[in-house]
């Protein structure tokens, strides 16, 4: 069954064609790779799938259903999580503190969410810094910690941009 269909999605900036007519499904439980170098156009078309940037023509539906046109808080809700190029974290809250709002965030109570983020500190091996200011990590612990945040709540789709960077 499709979870995400994108069908003939565009979207330009001034004249210049970032999407070009961009069509394909991703089932339940698969996992999709866009490849391409650098301004072709990966990036943008992740900001459209998470509200970000709105569409130029063409539509993303989520089990049927359009989210074009959505907030982006609105998308996250129906649970299409996003991991970006740079890392988004509070840089001078420790970094279970980041895991806890980030479940916070999506529902989860302090008595869900605090073994969440121990377990998830302990998978992605960021348990020996678990009360350091995220500010303080190297960037690839910041990119584990920032995948920790995203999957503070299992996500339905997870969008990650350059998820092997830093």
């Amino acid at each position: 069954m499709t979870l995400l269909a994108i069908e003939r999605v565009g979207k330009s900036f001034g004249g210049l064609r970032a999407i070009n007519d961009v069509s394909f499904a991703v089932a339940a439980g698969e996992m999709i790779g866009l490849i391409g170098p650098n301004g072709s156009g990966k990036t943008t078309l992740l900001n459209l799938l998470s509200a970000l940037i709105p569409l130029d023509n063409g539509s993303i539906l989520l089990d049927g259903r359009p989210i074009h046109g959505l907030k982006p808080e609105q998308v996250a809700r129906l649970g299409v999580a996003r991991m970006f190029q740079l890392t988004r974290l509070f840089r001078q809250i420790s970094v279970l503190d980041n895991l806890l709002v980030a479940g916070y965030a999506r529902g989860l109570d302090r008595a869900d969410a605090i073994p969440r983020a121990h377990r998830l500190l302990e998978e992605l091996t960021l348990d020996h810094v678990v009360e350091l200011d995220a500010g303080h990590l190297s960037g690839g612990q910041q990119k584990l910690l920032e995948f920790g945040c995203c999957f503070m709540v299992s996500p339905r789709i997870a969008l990650l941009d350059e998820p092997f960077a830093a």
